[in-house]
């Protein structure tokens, strides 16, 4: 799914493999980023805002780069969101 916002950037839900595990991860393409950012949310998982023309080969060596900080904030994302719908009860 694709979406264009208002702030000029679009959205679309990737998957990738990171240390034999699979992941999906929102990718904004924006047209007021410069870098590679990636943010790591409990209420959105994982986002990755690049430029519009970014190199999406550059993308995926930069996310098996960082896998073992991806996976462990995924993983804490996780933990707090169990919790959390736990205390709801």
């Amino acid at each position: 799914m694709t979406r264009r916002n208002d702030r000029s950037s679009t959205t679309e839900k990737r998957g990738a493999v990171l240390n034999g595990q699979g992941i999906t991860f929102t990718l904004r393409r924006s047209a007021r980023a410069r870098r590679l950012r990636l943010e790591v949310r409990p209420e959105t998982g994982l986002i990755a805002v690049v430029p519009r023309r970014y190199d999406m080969h550059e993308l995926e060596r930069f996310l098996e780069a960082k896998a073992s900080w991806v996976l462990r904030h995924l993983a804490k994302c996780d933990q707090l969101r169990r919790s959390r719908s736990e205390g709801d009860l």
